[in-house]
């Protein structure tokens, strides 16, 4: 596609084409903070790669499996890495899951009782343009990168979760 040749940052190398995401977010809107997990539909790319790195800022990964089998990972103050295992390879499709944590970031805005206005509700939304959805979920974030998503969000029974796409149902 010519639209995608725009100049030097049009697109950025990566080891595997990022086909779904599933994400899971608990949210606690008084403490600012969201538990999550993240089931990613992925296809190899590159067979000398060692690790699948996702982008990730102020997210600690608890746990990572690929194909249901726990797997090494390590982060740093970007991404996190997962080990590929040694018989994964270049046109295999893999379900990674990430479990993680995290507080208040610049992908999520939170807004709650403040002082002088203590009957402010409670809210948090997103703003995940043009790279900032990383910062809640551990993912390959680049602004051109396509893929199709599927969210699950809890909040406590007094909020309303929203979002855009087709509405599945809620329950208690």
């Amino acid at each position: 596609a010519p639209f995608l040749e725009s100049g030097a940052n049009a697109w950025v190398d990566r080891v595997y084409d990022l086909k779904h995401l599933n994400f899971v977010i608990w949210f606690d809107l008084k403490l600012k903070t969201i538990r999550g997990t993240v089931r990613q539909t992925l296809t190899i790319l590159d067979d000398g790669a060692r690790e699948l790195p996702f982008d990730a800022e102020d997210i600690r990964a608890t746990g990572a499996s690929i194909d249901n089998i726990n797997i090494p990972f390590r982060a740093d103050d970007k991404k996190i890495y997962l080990q590929k295992p040694a018989n994964v390879r270049a046109g295999d499709t893999v379900i990674v899951d990430i479990s993680y944590e995290g507080s208040h970031s610049s992908g999520l805005h939170w807004t709650g009782p403040e002082p002088g206005y203590e009957s402010k509700w409670y809210q948090c939304y997103s703003q995940g343009q043009s790279q900032n959805n990383h910062h809640w979920i551990p993912m390959h974030d680049y602004p051109n990168y396509r893929a199709t998503w599927m969210s699950t969000l809890h909040v406590s029974k007094e909020l309303t979760a929203v979002s855009n796409g087709k509405f599945l149902g809620a329950t208690d």
